[in-house]
């Protein structure tokens, strides 16, 4: 099963694979291209602002290496949530084509977070060194999500899935048995 989690920046994604981490232990696979972002071109980070600008080949390279995991990861009958915003259509079709190719079931997690949150959050976050997003890309992302119909997971059949990790892994076991 591949499942996709959706939501802006801030909105709790990574904390949440976290806590399904905990529960599934080995037979979970997270894929995210920011993790694959660091590993590829090192610590970027300096005081929540990026010191390397991205070229489009770079962004190639990350997700290049992000379907490759994922597909592998598929392969070998894993369960793999992708940790990305995947806020617009465009973003996922990658994913879902993996998906399809593989024959595996889709599921999606949204995240859906008041913007004045988001804010909240993401400043806590750069207090502790992490990413700073700017609000003018955090609101065009939310408006991003607000607007997305999702149309292109109804096509292929996708489960929404809890955002209580307890649940979520409930609903992934019953999954794999059916």
């Amino acid at each position: 099963m591949l499942v996709l989690l959706i939501g802006p920046p801030g909105s709790g994604k990574s904390t949440f694979i976290r806590g399904v981490r905990r529960l599934m232990g080995s037979d979970l696979v997270v894929v995210s291209p920011d993790d694959i972002r660091d590993e590829l071109f090192g610590v970027l980070m300096n005081g929540g602002r990026k010191v390397h600008k991205f070229s489009r080949e770079d962004q190639r390279r990350v997700f290049d290496e992000a379907f490759r995991r994922a597909e592998g990861a598929l392969r070998k009958g894993k369960v793999v949530v992708v940790d990305a915003t995947n806020v617009k259509p465009e973003w996922r079709r990658g994913w879902l084509d993996i998906a399809k190719r593989m024959k595996a079931q889709v599921g999606y997690v949204l995240f859906d977070v008041d913007i004045g949150e988001l804010k909240r959050r993401i400043a806590k976050r750069v207090k502790e060194g992490g990413l700073h997003v700017p609000d003018d890309v955090l609101e065009r992302m939310v408006d991003w999500f607000k607007k997305d119909k999702r149309e292109d997971l109804k096509r292929v059949g996708a489960v929404k899935l809890s955002r209580k990790p307890a649940q979520f892994v409930k609903q992934i076991e019953w999954r794999k048995w059916v």
